[in-house]
């Protein structure tokens, strides 16, 4: 993005608006995001739970009673894929949050850069800071408790499955 200049068509009003826009929609798209993350790794683990909980429960038997131990490996083959697509889906959720997180940012620099430049059209009690509110640098925030940081809780989560499959699967192995 190119810095915004005040011409005749254009005045500091309408600059601010665009800008103020452009994060309204990157923070609307955030939020789609997360909630997209969220449902689609609610879905990923009631899947796991539902082949778990077959894994687990009474096991399969044959027509005539013998077990069927294939059964076993087909079932860690789908906790493997479902792990496997969580983690994926995650991490390319994260690359999409950072991407609205830059565009917003790159927008409140815009602003603060234009406010610098044109201060004798900008009153700062009418222009609140573009990102909303005034300073919202100086706000403290939990660098573990961001909303970025989701997509990183369920890439380590779906990480430590893919693990605990590979043991299972190991030990049923070597054993």
């Amino acid at each position: 993005m190119t810095e915004p200049q005040i011409n005749g068509a254009e005045s500091a009003s309408a600059i601010y608006e665009r800008l103020r826009e452009q994060v309204r929609t990157e923070n609307e798209l955030y939020n789609q995001r997360i909630i997209w993350l969220i449902s689609m790794n609610a879905f990923l683990f009631a899947t796991v739970g539902l082949i778990l909980q077959a894994k687990f429960g009474r096991q399969p038997v044959d027509a005539f009673g013998d077990p069927m131990p294939y059964v076993q490996t087909f079932l860690d083959s789908f906790l493997f894929i479902f792990s496997f697509v969580g983690g994926v889906l995650s991490y390319m959720c994260r690359q999409l949050l950072l991407g609205s997180i830059e565009a917003r940012e790159e927008a409140e620099q815009l602003w603060e850069a234009f406010k610098i430049k044109n201060q004798k059209f900008i009153d700062d009690n009418y222009y609140p800071h573009a990102a909303g509110g005034k300073d919202v640098k100086s706000k403290t925030k939990n660098e573990y408790f961001k909303s970025e940081n989701i997509p990183c809780l369920f890439v380590g989560t779906w990480s430590v499955f893919v693990v605990i499959i590979f043991a299972m699967i190991g030990s049923r192995v070597f054993s």
